[in-house]
């Protein structure tokens, strides 16, 4: 008994088939709870994103307005009771988003002639513009990338930042690496447009089915359209702070350069090491 596995006891047995029941469970939510859980926990984070995204649009009039929009909305959002609330239903919508994706994957059969064929379609829909393809793949781009963007974006300055960071904070690293960040926050401009635009649309259809007054709202080509403004306008806005439309001075350079620092690899710093602050 001493020299058993633990996986082969009893007791572990009990354990693995608790897991194991819980797992099946979560694996088997049915596809219309998990869209209802994606509509409410996105539709509690949208009101977070849209000021967010606005904020962004504010710096085409300079710095100073964005300065004060950015401490105006950081009233409302960051704070011990409302910022926990929103990483949660961050959280919600993207663990329900991926059980989907799981769901959806799993128990079938694919070879390699049916993979490209479904690479080739999901394209041909992305390049048409279709609503629901702009949606789930800007989705997946924004899985990828948005937990590690709010990380960097609080974890360093609540621990290394003398004062609240302002948008220069990312002028800072556009500027160091702009060949890197500057189609990293545009792709991520685009994609948290698109994904706000269409998914709102698709929570509307679902939270309000009977909503007759937003029904030419929710239309695919409005959607569409709109979701093209917004990503057009992020874009523009990433743009503006990089410095491509007018000069933006980095005040606060060596600061900003410290706060980053213990979180960027030895070899990026190689390539652009920090300079002094700009004239």
């Amino acid at each position: 008994a001493i020299f058993r596995p633990f996986f082969a006891s009893e007791r572990a047995r009990r354990k693995n088939r608790r897991v194991g029941s819980i797992f099946a469970t979560t694996m088997h939510v049915s596809p219309r709870t998990l869209s209802l859980t994606q509509a409410i926990s996105g539709s509690a984070f949208g009101c977070f994103l849209l000021p967010h995204l606005a904020n962004h649009w504010s710096f085409h009039l300079g710095l100073a307005t964005n300065s004060r929009i950015l401490s105006l909305f950081r009233l409302g959002y960051q704070n011990r009771f409302v910022e926990p609330a929103l990483f949660t239903s961050l959280g919600v919508h993207m663990g329900a988003g991926l059980l989907r994706v799981w769901q959806r994957v799993q128990n079938k059969d694919v070879d390699i002639k049916q993979v490209l064929q479904w690479v080739s379609k999901e394209i041909r829909l992305v390049l048409s513009l279709d609503v629901l393809a702009l949606h789930k793949w800007s989705g997946y781009y924004l899985t990828l990338f948005t937990v590690a963007h709010a990380y960097f974006s609080r974890a360093p300055p609540l621990a290394h930042a003398e004062s609240p960071i302002d948008s220069t904070y990312v002028t800072l690293t556009m500027q160091l690496w702009p060949y890197l960040f500057t189609p990293y926050y545009g792709l991520l401009a685009a994609a948290g447009s698109v994904h706000f635009v269409t998914g709102s649309t698709k929570a509307s259809k679902i939270l309000f089915p009977r909503a007759s007054l937003l029904r030419p709202v929710l239309r695919p080509p409005v959607t569409r359209r709109l979701a093209l403004c917004f990503a057009a306008l992020s874009v523009s806005s990433v743009l503006a702070m990089g410095g491509f439309y007018f000069g933006v001075h980095v005040e606060r350079w060596d600061e900003y350069v410290e706060v980053i620092r213990p979180h960027i690899p030895t070899v990026a710093w190689m390539i652009a090491s920090p300079r002094p602050v700009p004239a």
